[in-house]
This record gives structure tokens, sequence and C-alpha cells, in this order.
């Protein structure tokens, strides 16, 4: 990549990391708030359900409209769209405004990380793709290792009002920076007039498996951000030492990202294999412990997993879309990626209320293995949209 590749990733990179931290000091404590406000685990799992839902149908209509508009101006739409999702949570008084705004945040996410990811894919050479989609992550992932350490300690000290106003500012200024230096830099990819891309039947057939991978995937990680931090709370763990749980998890996955890249040799399938096994593990354990030090070692493995599997997924199916229809490709993933975060929380908080509060993780740990069936028919190579003439 060239100089000014690198630069314009680096300067994305720096706002998504921004924008992060905001993000990351509020999202996984909405759980501890909503049970402040008197909410239950079939609460929680229709809080996460409402943050979702969203998110399993505007992603394909945020694809359509940044294959057509400038990427980068949607991008910074994204951004103040979060700010104002997160600034609503200080007029919470009860659990319904919390799934209100919930869903309000959720629309937020669909129109932020689609564009920031189809950026990335758009400005990266293909064959250097993975290592940019792996620094992408680096970059959320490091905002939201600190963004939690942060929350933590200002929903302890200051309270819950104080944490979201204090996460509308730090997405604020992400969104300063987007505009600033971004959006000036940024140069629309613009689509021959003689061409469409159409998708045909075996297209479809060829990454179907590959976007219903998506669906395990987000289910595990639906109860991680949406239950478990409030079944953490329930059982006595502090919200300091919730926020350093969280911070622990974004450091695992902050490593496996820095070297996804690697997975590339070893092979996806192999990867995605072992992130299936990882997940079984770890879900096993968080079942199975108690204290918060317990809680470590999974959340640790967690980390790993998560780390491991978006970049290549997401690396390996960006390949088989061209620039032109980047978005949609990014857009279809992340609307596979919301159907599991949507099903998820609504099903473990379920399992916690009418079995038992660990009975999530112990099903989330059966989950973890439906990963491996799908790999069977999952094609990485090979597959193309096919390019027609326009009638125009």
């Amino acid at each position: 990549m060239s100089n000014g590749v690198h630069r314009s990733l680096a300067l994305i990179n720096i706002t998504v990391f921004a924008v992060s931290v905001g993000l990351g000091s509020y999202i996984y404590f909405v759980p501890v708030f909503a049970q402040s406000l008197g909410a239950t685990y079939v609460d929680l799992g229709v809080i996460g359900t409402a943050n979702a839902i969203p998110y399993a149908i505007f992603p394909l209509i945020v694809g359509y409209f940044a294959d057509r508009l400038n990427r980068a101006r949607v991008y910074l739409i994204g951004v103040l769209f979060n700010a104002l999702a997160t600034f609503l949570l200080v007029f919470a008084s009860s659990v319904s405004d919390v799934i209100i705004f919930r869903m309000i945040g959720g629309t937020g996410l669909a129109l932020f990380w689609p564009t920031a990811e189809t950026l990335i894919s758009d400005i990266a050479d293909p064959e250097l793709r993975l290592k940019a989609m792996g620094r992408f992550s680096v970059s959320y992932s490091s905002g939201f290792l600190i963004g939690p350490a942060i929350g933590g300690f200002i929903s302890q000290t200051l309270g819950f009002s104080q944490l979201f106003l204090m996460a509308t500012t730090e997405i604020i200024f992400g969104a300063v920076l987007v505009g600033l230096i971004v959006v000036p830099r940024y140069v629309p990819v613009r689509t021959p007039a003689t061409k469409q891309i159409g998708i045909n039947s075996s297209f479809v057939r060829g990454t179907l498996p590959m976007f219903s991978i998506v669906i395990p995937y987000s289910l595990v990680f639906s109860v991680i951000v949406t239950i478990f931090p409030g079944y953490l709370s329930a059982i006595g763990i502090g919200k300091p030492e919730i926020g350093i749980l969280f911070a622990t998890f974004g450091i695992s996955r902050i490593v496996a990202y820095n070297y996804s890249w690697r997975f590339s040799t070893f092979g996806e399938k192999r990867a995605i294999l072992l992130v299936s096994l990882l997940l079984f593990t770890s879900f096993y354990l968080i079942a199975s412990s108690a204290s918060a030090v317990a809680f470590a070692l999974p959340m640790i493995l967690v980390g790993i997993s998560l780390g491991v599997f978006f970049p290549v997924t997401i690396s390996t199916l960006s390949k088989q879309f061209p620039k032109e229809r980047l978005g949609m490709g990014i857009g279809i993933y992340e609307s596979f990626f919301g159907i599991g975060f949507a099903v998820g929380p609504f099903i473990a908080g379920l399992a916690a209320n009418f079995w038992n509060p660990t009975a999530p993780y112990f099903l989330m740990s059966v989950i973890s293995l439906s990963l491996i069936p799908l790999l069977a028919k999952w094609k990485t190579r090979g597959i193309q949209l096919q390019a027609q003439k326009s009638e125009v």
C-alpha cells in the first residue's frame, strides 16, 4: 500500500478509536443501569434485542447508500447519530425508556460500523485487506478496552447520568475528527455508468453459508455484551471489577486482532474451527465460575475467539465483492450479525429467568459448536459477482 493509503487508513482508525472510547465507556453498563431501574433478566434480553433489531435491518439500507453516496459523509452521520442515542439515556427513568433509547442506539450502530468497515475495505488493496481490517479492529477494541475502565469508575463515583454525558462528549469529539480529517481526504468510488453488478444463483449459494456462520458468532457475542454484565452484578461483582473484566476482554481482542492477518496462511477454516472450540471452552468456564478472578480466563478466551473471527470472515467476504458493491456486501454481513444479536439476548434472558442464571452460558457453549458444521459448506475462493452491461 502507498503512503497515502496508509495515512488515510490511519486517520480513519484514529476516529474509530475516539468514538469507541465513548461507546465502550457506557455500553457494557447499560444492563447494570437497567437493573437499577428494576429490570429482570427477561428485561435485559428485551433491551438487547431492541438494540439489535435495527442492526438486523438497517445495515442493508446503509450499505445501499454507502455504495451510492459519499461514504465518509455517511460515516459522519453515523457518529453523530450515536452521540444523540447516548445522550438520550440521560433522560431514561424506566426500563421502557431504556428499551426505546437502545433501539435508537442500534440504529446509530447500524450507521456507524458497516460504513467504517466499508471505508477500510474500499481504501485497502484486496490482498492486504485482512491486515487493514485487523488494524481497524485494534483501533475500536482499544477504545473498548479503555472505555469500560473509565465507565466503571465514573458510574461508581458520579452515577449513570454523568457516565452517559461523558460518553456523549467523547463521541462528539470523534465526530469532529471525522469532519476534519476523514471527510476532506476521502475520494468517493465512482461506479461506471455502463455496468451494473448482478447477483447470480451460484453467488448466492456460495456466499450464504459464509453469511450464516456469522449468526452463531453474534449470538454468543450478544450474551457477553447484554446479559453477562447484569449477571456479574447480580452475583456481587462490583462495577469497577466489571469494568476491569471487560478491559481484560478488550486486551485479548486487541492481541488477536493485531495478529489476525497471520491466519491467512494458517487457513480461514482452521481459524474458525479454533474459534468454535475456544468459545465452547470459555462459556463452559463462565457457567462454572463465581469470582472476578475466575472470570478472567474465560473472558480472555472469548476475546481471542472474537478477535480472530471478525477480521478473517469479513476480509474473506469482502474479496467476493467489487469496490462498487462493498457497501452491499458488508451490509449483508452486518445484517446477519444483527439477526444473531437480536435473538441471543432474548433466548439468554428467558433461559436465565426460567431455568437458572448460569443456563445462558451452558447454552452458548453448545451454540459455539454449531460453527463447525457450517464450515463444511463454507467456500473461501472462486465465488464472484456477475458484471453485466446496462441497458441504459
